[in-house]
């Protein structure tokens, strides 16, 4: 034994031409069915494409792939988690479904003996049309038709599996869960094209099926024959009424018992002719009744009356629902809609498009309807089951609750009024109502000459009232300048005038008034008073109340008549100065300023004295017996800096060259005196002098310079002056060291040199050192070691300094010893 397993959904088979055509049993000659029927094809054969498998059809193109193809969903429009929607195969069988009477569509599917895992069966489920040229078959051609469900048990091994769709989940016997689809609801009318896909065990012997698969249907369903919410179906679906709505046709098929689409019968209506509009399509017949009515048809054949048929079209008005008049509302309201249908047995109901906002029912034509401020539409919805839904819509307009506010002035001043304004920010105001006489606008103007309490009231145009709100006026005190009226005060005090004002509105503007003129605006101001003496001072405020005026009087106390002595204000550092001034018994204390930074309390007279030079403000402040504090004019010292003598002279003196020249470098003089020793002149006055000393003396001469600064302060230096011998040296180029009375020594004579500085070298022929003495008065015998040397010349190098400047000098020179 073979199986065959299809999966779910529709292949489209093409024709040749192009034209559209559907497998037979076709799905226009789709099977009526009542209650159930056996799933029985009129032939069976082997499919081409595999000689092993045995399945029968009704068609062999049927198994044409190229002819197919998939023109549905892959998911189960019903149930997704069920799995998905796939082609059919080519096993197709076509059942019509017309609803008899309403209730849940219900279906099972039987394909074999259970635990026969041999047997399939896959099914879709579509919503049929009751139009002509528009059922589910045409748009089956033109893709343009879904379907509502499919199901089917495949690929089950060890328990068949049966199939089909029921409202209560377990009714379906031997059933799996994901192989039953739930059940829709289904009107008298109603119509359905189920296709079907039927695999079934094969007899190889007989060539026949083991097992009809069967599909049943409706109260038809073992264990369901006694249900009274599931759909029933007839047989002759033209006995089912049809309801349409005024205005629109209706599409009949007869019965199809007498011709097999046989177009050689005759249709004739028997009564209201005119509404029959198309009679090209027999056994479709399309009428226009304006009211309910039911035709009577007679079918015959070659004259032959076969029988007569009955219709009935029930004709439904357009349903006019009238939802009542706009409605304006005030926040916190509830609305009451006294809303009429056009046919109180129609179904209807309310669809509020703001769903936060409150109603008491849906379903109930007098609804209480409670909205936040905002406008709403609410929408009524009427509807026969027939014709197209009745809709009428209302508006409620809720406006909000003004949101008052009463703003500015709550103070005024003595003769002010206040300004009032209520503000709604929230809303459109027609009416302000105050609490007192006015008129009904926002900006109020208040007068009263005390405290008040003032309130408003806020509504909108359709009467909508806010909340009241109040400000208290308050009618403000009158100026007060509290100030300091009696004054006693130092004389020639500079006084800061202050004051505390209050009552009226600040800010205050301030006229402080001496002699009748104004001398200040400000609210503190200094003020020098002149003997006994008064100013006034007046205030305003910032608005109408009257100023108040107060006169300050000032007495001064006595002061000392003071005045400052000093012995010097031109002094020499260190500048050491007496400072005093005279005594008054008025002064109680005093502090010396002396300008260096050091103060000194309560000396007088004082000593004292400058470490510094420069100039220096010396200042007495004092506080009398009434605590006037004073200072006495500044006294002006300068401490100038002590002349320093300091002067230069050239060092090149000698005793034949004795004119000096004098270079003054005193610092902070002006002039001078100098002496000069055994020199001419003696005395001089110049800043740079000139003296010639005594030529050929030598020795030490003083020298005096007095440096005076411009106020006889002096500074003295003395100096020596040594004039020195002319330096000169000789040297005998020859001497006789044989032991005669004569010429046996070899010595220099030399003159104006240091005595303590000085070298004689004598070297041989080879450079050798053969004498050397540091005494100038030196004498060589002609010896070296003892001996005495060779007859010859030898060389001699002298080294000094001379005595008057330390000049350096160094000599070079021949002797010839001889005997």
């Amino acid at each position: 034994m073979r199986k065959l397993i299809n999966i779910c959904f529709l292949f489209l088979t093409l024709h040749s031409l192009g034209q559209p055509q559907i497998p037979a049993p076709s799905c226009f000659k789709a099977v009526e069915v009542c209650d159930s029927v056996l799933l029985y094809p009129n032939k069976w054969v082997t499919p081409p494409n595999n000689p092993n498998i045995f399945n029968y059809t009704t068609d062999l193109n049927a198994y044409n792939p190229g002819n197919s193809s998939n023109i549905f969903p892959q998911t189960n429009p019903l149930t997704p988690s069920h799995g998905t929607c796939t082609n059919h195969g080519n096993t197709r069988y076509w059942i019509s479904l017309t609803v008899d009477n309403s209730g849940w569509l219900e279906f099972y599917f039987i394909s074999g003996p259970q635990n026969s895992p041999d047997n399939f069966i896959s099914w879709t489920l579509y919503k049929n049309q009751n139009y002509f040229n528009n059922t589910a078959c045409d748009q089956l051609l033109t893709n343009t038709t879904q379907c509502i469900a499919c199901n089917g048990n495949l690929f089950i091994t060890t328990f068949n599996g049966n199939t089909g769709m029921s409202q209560i989940a377990g009714t379906l016997p031997n059933t799996l869960p994901v192989r039953r689809e739930p059940s829709i609801y289904a009107n008298a009318g109603d119509k359905f094209i189920l296709l079907i896909n039927v695999s079934t065990e094969m007899n190889l012997s007989t060539q026949q099926p083991v097992y009809h698969p069967r599909a049943y249907f409706g109260n038809a369903i073992p264990g369901n024959e006694n249900s009274t919410t599931t759909a029933t179906f007839t047989c002759e679906p033209w006995t089912v009424p049809q309801n349409i709505c005024l205005g629109d046709s209706a599409w009949v098929e007869l019965s199809n018992t007498y011709n097999g689409y046989d177009d050689s019968y005759t249709y004739t209506f028997l009564n209201n002719v005119n509404d029959v509009v198309n009679t090209n399509y027999a056994p479709w017949f399309q009428v226009l009744p304006t009211d309910t009515t039911t035709y009577m048809v007679e079918v015959s054949q070659n004259g032959v009356i076969y029988d007569t048929l009955s219709f009935t079209v029930n004709i439904a008005t357009p349903p006019t629902p009238n939802a009542g008049p706009d409605i304006f509302l005030c926040e916190g309201d509830t609305a009451q809609f006294n809303a009429q249908l056009s046919d109180t047995s129609n179904y209807f109901l309310w669809h509020p498009l703001d769903t936060s906002d409150y109603i008491s029912a849906t379903d109930t034509l007098n609804i209480a309807y409670a909205s936040q401020p905002d406008n709403d539409l609410l929408i009524l919805f009427e509807n026969n089951g027939v014709c197209p839904t009745g809709i009428d819509s209302v508006y409620i307009y809720t406006h909000p609750t003004p949101q008052l506010q009463v703003l500015q002035d709550t103070s005024i001043c003595i003769n002010g009024n206040a300004q009032l304004e209520a503000v709604v920010n929230n809303t459109v105001v027609q009416n302000y109502a105050w609490s007192f006489p006015s008129d009904s606008t926002a900006l109020q103007t208040f007068l009263t000459d005390s405290n008040t309490w003032v309130s408003c009231m806020a509504t909108d145009s359709i009467g909508c009232s806010s909340n009241v709100d109040s400000v208290l006026i308050t009618v403000l005190d009158s100026i007060n300048v509290n100030t300091l009226l009696n004054v006693d005060y130092c004389e020639g005090e500079t006084i800061t005038l202050n004051n505390t004002t209050t009552g009226g509105l600040a800010p205050y503007t301030y006229s402080w008034q001496y002699g009748g003129q104004e001398i200040s605006t400000a609210a503190s101001t200094p003020f020098a008073p002149i003997g006994i003496d008064e100013l006034t001072l007046i205030v305003n405020d910032a608005c109408e109340t009257p100023a108040d005026t107060s006169i300050l009087s000032f007495t001064p106390y006595p002061m000392p008549s003071l005045s400052l002595n000093t012995n010097d204000t031109l002094l020499c550092y260190p500048g050491e100065i007496n400072l005093s001034f005279t005594p008054s018994p008025l002064v109680q204390n005093w502090v010396w300023d002396l300008g260096d930074g050091n103060l000194i309390d309560d000396v007088n007279p004082l000593d004292y004295t400058y470490h510094q030079t420069g100039i220096f403000e010396v200042e007495l402040s004092y506080t009398t017996t009434d605590n006037c504090k004073d200072t006495l004019a500044s006294l002006q010292l300068e401490i100038i800096e002590n002349p320093v003598a300091a002067f230069e002279f050239n060092n090149d003196i000698t005793e034949f060259s004795t004119q000096v020249l004098f270079s003054n470098t005193s610092r902070y003089a002006t002039h001078y005196s100098w002496s000069f020793e055994n020199a001419q002149p003696a005395t001089s006055t110049l800043e740079n002098p000139t003296a010639n000393f005594e030529e050929g003396e030598i020795g030490l001469y003083e020298i005096e310079l007095i440096a005076f600064n411009a106020i006889g302060c002096s500074d003295t230096l003395r100096k020596s002056i040594n004039i020195a011998p002319e330096f000169s040296l000789f040297a005998p180029n020859t001497f006789t060291p044989n032991g005669d009375q004569s010429n046996n020594r070899w010595s220099v004579a030399v003159n104006g040199i240091d005595t303590e500085d000085f070298h004689v070298q004598i070297f041989n022929r080879h450079g050798t050192l053969i004498f050397e003495s540091y005494d100038y008065n030196f004498s060589w015998d002609g010896t070296y070691k003892g001996q005495r040397v060779p007859t010859g010349i030898y060389t001699w190098k002298i080294d000094l300094s001379t005595s008057q400047n330390a000049q350096r000098v160094v000599k070079h020179g021949f002797v010839n010893v001889q005997y």
